[in-house]
């Protein structure tokens, strides 16, 4: 609460907001722009959206549309604001259209870390590629975009069955490895990030059950790459995005990630190999075959995105870690026969096998 009043006040009457501003002065204006149906991500990061979304509100003000929060902007965003009723119901972004089915388990491939996956910010695949590659980014490492596209189709698929449901307690929510049980009724203004939540708990249960795979290649030697989880996460980001912004799911996923990679300065394909580069004898061990058990040899077990020494490399906007935060509940089980209670345990167990095949450095970049 304290936070959200300082970054009322320093909306009001702090210094003008404009594109590269950070902090909860941000956040109060994303969540301004979001009430007065001018949708955009609330992240504390001034990026590439929120700078659409204040023109588009300076526009239909009749202000000029410079993308700063000079005082004529935010006396005509406060006066909007006071005109909205205080009765005024919320009401959830629209499941995806057309309609998702089920997704197949992390169906696009999982672009292993080594130099054939390797894609640039204009080489990369798109939402319906089979093969969309890894890219490189100055804010938060590699990406891996197969993750990341079948993350955001397991979030709206997610979020297509509790809409379908309102949320109710008891509503079964399939994903693509396995199943929430959503456990209390979960109120409109959440069901995108319990969506997230679940979704990305889907994809940890799948590089729970990935390590232990040791004899089929791509499974064990690619759970917990250091762009995992990381990747996952954006891929939920993404998707929640692309459903609050409406229209074809499939066209504005694409138009979300867009603005996500510039906001986090992504790189070319010959950067991007460079970047691979400062890693090749760390992370991976390049004198393997990519199919051998032992070529991943460092492993991530956090969202927190590791930085190669890349030159474009710069701080990792704090919307990329924010954690999920619900008031409502929900039991996943992932197929394998485990939940998510098991998660710690099973992770507990995977560290100490790596430490074993790996040594003491298996968890650090």
């Amino acid at each position: 609460m304290l936070g959200r009043l300082r970054g009322s006040l320093a909306f009001v009457f702090g210094p003008p907001l404009k594109r590269g501003s950070r902090g909860d002065a941000v956040v109060a204006l994303q969540t301004a722009l979001t009430r007065l149906s001018f949708r955009v991500g609330v992240n504390a990061d001034f990026g590439a959206d929120t700078d659409k979304a204040l023109k588009a509100f300076q526009a239909s003000a009749g202000l000029q549309p410079t993308g700063i929060t000079d005082g004529f902007t935010r006396q005509a965003i406060l006066s909007a604001l006071a005109a909205i009723p205080a009765s005024r119901p919320f009401v959830p972004p629209a499941p995806p259209t057309p309609a998702l089915t089920q997704p197949r388990s992390l169906f696009r491939p999982c672009c292993l870390l080594r130099t054939k996956s390797l894609k640039g910010v204009a080489t990369r695949g798109g939402h319906a590629s089979d093969d969309p590659g890894i890219v490189y980014t100055g804010k938060a490492g590699f990406v891996d975009l197969g993750h990341l596209w079948d993350l955001a189709d397991i979030t709206a698929f997610a979020y297509q069955q509790i809409h379908a449901a309102n949320g109710a307690t008891g509503t079964k929510v399939q994903t693509a490895e396995g199943t929430a049980t959503l456990t209390s009724t979960a109120p409109a203004k959440e069901w995108l990030r319990l969506a997230q939540s679940i979704a990305f708990d889907d994809a940890l249960g799948h590089e729970i059950a990935s390590y232990d795979l040791v004899w089929m290649v791509g499974m064990h030697n690619s759970a917990f790459s250091p762009e995992d989880l990381c990747s996952n996460y954006l891929g939920t980001l993404v998707a929640a995005r692309a459903l609050t912004a409406g229209g074809s799911f499939a066209t504005e996923v694409e138009n979300q990630l867009k603005v996500l990679l510039s906001d986090l300065n992504a790189q070319s394909e010959a950067e991007t190999q460079k970047a691979f580069n400062r890693i090749s004898r760390r992370w991976v061990d390049v004198s393997l075959s990519w199919d051998d058990s032992a070529y991943l040899v460092r492993r991530n077990f956090t969202r927190f995105p590791w930085k190669t020494g890349h030159s474009s490399d710069a701080p990792t906007p704090a919307f990329v870690v924010a954690p999920f935060r619900l008031s409502s509940t929900y039991d996943y089980r992932h197929k394998g026969g485990f939940s998510q209670t098991d998660f710690s345990t099973k992770i507990s167990a995977i560290k100490v096998d790596a430490a074993s095949r790996y040594g003491s450095t298996f968890d650090r970049p």
